[in-house]
């Protein structure tokens, strides 16, 4: 898949955003999987709830676990991409993503190491002038609506640090959170 089409920017080198990555059926898989695991899996945070897969952080490094092969065949399709690569700490906003259902979004570059995100707690979003992939977005938005937020499931994976990522081991979350837009860029 040639990314250069969806590459936003709107926003700091680099992030791509691709609507509608995976299909219908697709999130409807992911989603019953999400669901059906056991109340042990789940860690509560406020707010929201998170699945971790492929390992768990220690102070020795990762404890490496096997992940899901329901979970396997979206890791797999990302690393397709072959975007990731291999981290200061800035506090500025530097633009907001609107994440759409079944989209993609991937983060590398300056934007991957340079800047951390957030996630406001709210109720609605309105969309700013700062929204990088407004343009992208499969539906059409405009600056001032106003979105109602709505439990949101991502699935996020990341290269565990050497020496680990030479097998190919990769960290996925899953994060179960109520909102329409997860990221805000914090440079």
């Amino acid at each position: 898949m040639n990314l250069t089409k969806y590459e936003l920017k709107n926003a700091p080198s680099t992030v791509y955003y691709i609507p509608n990555f995976i299909t219908e059926s697709e999130e409807a898989d992911i989603i019953k999987n999400v669901y059906t695991v056991p109340k042990p899996k789940w860690t509560v945070l406020s707010n929201r709830r998170l699945q971790d897969y492929g390992g768990v952080p220690h102070e020795k490094g990762m404890i490496l676990e096997r992940i899901p092969s329901w979970l396997q065949t979206y890791t797999n399709k990302i690393d397709e991409l072959n975007v990731f690569e291999e981290n200061d700490e800035r506090r500025n906003k530097v633009c907001d993503l609107l994440l759409e259902r079944r989209s993609l979004v991937i983060i590398k570059d300056k934007m991957y190491s340079n800047y951390l995100h957030s996630i406001s707690e709210t109720t609605h979003d309105v969309i700013s002038s700062t929204c990088a992939n407004l343009l992208n977005c499969s539906s059409k938005y405009s600056v001032g609506d106003t979105l109602t937020r709505a439990t949101r499931i991502s699935l996020l994976t990341y290269p565990i640090s050497f020496p680990l990522y030479i097998f190919g081991f990769r960290r996925l979350a899953l994060v179960q959170a109520q909102t329409n837009k997860p990221y805000n860029a914090k440079g």
